[in-house]
């Protein structure tokens, strides 16, 4: 009976093995905890970045679109310039279409990095809701468009009862991708005060269609729309027929067709495109003669994005302001020459990594099918 009893006893753990089991059970939760805790804060951060690209992405789809259908509305007409002396009639149209350095297009006291263009897209969209006010004429149907970076706060983006509420809600300043939509009943691209197509008018003016104001006294940043947030910059590469032969009667074209689209064009040196550069007294130039009232055949647009969580916990470190001064600076004296493009986009990335701020590049080329690939003047 005695030897039953003290070989039960041994089959029991003693305190000490007890106290090791638990430590080590506890030890062993803790590093499946941390495993479940990294791996979950993995896929969040993941997620979150794939949810802000997403909405970058969704942008140049938007943008692509939009630009891919521009119109410009050419026709022939008798035109001033000649050939071997003989006058010739010449492309001549009512729309513009403008692309290059923000500070050109909206002026320098726009907080606005990279580039900016603005053109015309016959989308059929207008606000004009009763009889009296009908379309009228096929003008009506033209809406001009626009794309720019610009740095500012939510508070006149949200609605009222957001807006209002500024200690739970408090402003938000970030750099947004804009959209400027401006319905036809606001146009101000034909009106006879703005005589863009007259003789002497200066480019200035003539940029009053999309700069403002607009019929009723809105500017450009009223009528436009967020696209995408956290977009750092915008920068755009438009390209343009080159001329490769030239016959006796002053026909030249660019003997090539649309299939082999990068060999036919060339970039614009310093990013400007305006389809009435001509107009500025730039006529003896081969671009300008080249894009006189021609839409580009091929735009590159890149998007540099940011990460909300990442520009987030910047901000919280540095501060708005010094923030948003870094990543000007950071774009500062950038994009002016198109052969400096790699080198630039290297110098931005490299500016953007010291401020630990993730970002990433988008790029595309967008082909413009109302493009006509062909410059020529006919001879009387």
């Amino acid at each position: 009976m005695s030897r039953l009893i003290r070989s039960r006893s041994r089959a029991g753990f003693t305190l000490v093995e007890m106290l090791v089991s638990m430590a080590v059970l506890a030890l062993l939760m803790v590093i499946i905890m941390e495993m479940i805790n990294r791996t979950q804060q993995t896929v969040t951060r993941q997620q979150a970045r794939a949810e802000e690209f997403k909405e970058a992405r969704a942008a140049m789809d938007a943008i692509s679109r939009s630009l891919s259908g521009t119109v410009i509305n050419s026709y022939w007409a008798y035109g001033d310039s000649s050939v071997g002396g003989k006058v010739n009639y010449t492309r001549q149209s009512d729309g513009h279409f403008v692309a290059g350095p923000a500070t050109i297009l909206r002026g320098k006291d726009q907080n606005s990095p990279g580039h900016a263009m603005f053109f015309q897209s016959s989308d059929g969209q207008t606000r004009l809701g009763n009889s009296t006010t009908g379309l009228g004429d096929p003008y009506n149907l033209i809406t001009c468009m626009g794309y720019y970076v610009d740095y500012q706060s939510d508070e006149n983006l949200r609605p009222d009862f957001l807006a209002k509420d500024k200690i739970l809600n408090p402003e938000r300043s970030r750099f947004r991708l804009m959209e400027l939509r401006l319905p036809p009943e606001k146009n101000i691209l034909y009106s006879t005060s703005l005589n863009i197509n007259g003789t002497g008018v200066t480019r200035e003016n003539a940029f009053k269609w999309f700069r403002g104001p607009f019929t009723d006294n809105t500017t450009t940043l009223q009528n436009s729309t967020v696209l995408a947030e956290n977009i750092l910059a915008l920068i755009l590469v438009p390209r343009y027929v080159a001329v490769t032969t030239t016959g006796s009667t002053g026909e030249s074209s660019t003997g090539g067709n649309q299939e082999n689209t990068l060999s036919n064009t060339k970039p614009a040196a310093d990013y400007y495109y305006d389809s009435r550069e001509s107009q500025w007294g730039a006529t003896a130039t081969e671009k300008s003669r080249n894009t006189a009232h021609q839409l580009p055949p091929v735009v590159q647009v890149t998007l540099v994005a940011a990460e909300e969580r990442s520009y987030a916990e910047l901000e919280i470190r540095m501060g708005e302001k010094a923030l948003a001064e870094a990543v000007n600076a950071a774009f500062a004296n950038k994009f002016t020459t198109q052969s400096q493009f790699t080198a630039d986009m290297n110098a931005v990335e490299e500016a953007l990594s010291v401020l630990k701020l993730k970002h990433r590049v988008f790029t595309t080329n967008v082909a413009i099918r109302g493009s006509k690939w062909i410059v020529e003047e006919r001879s009387l």
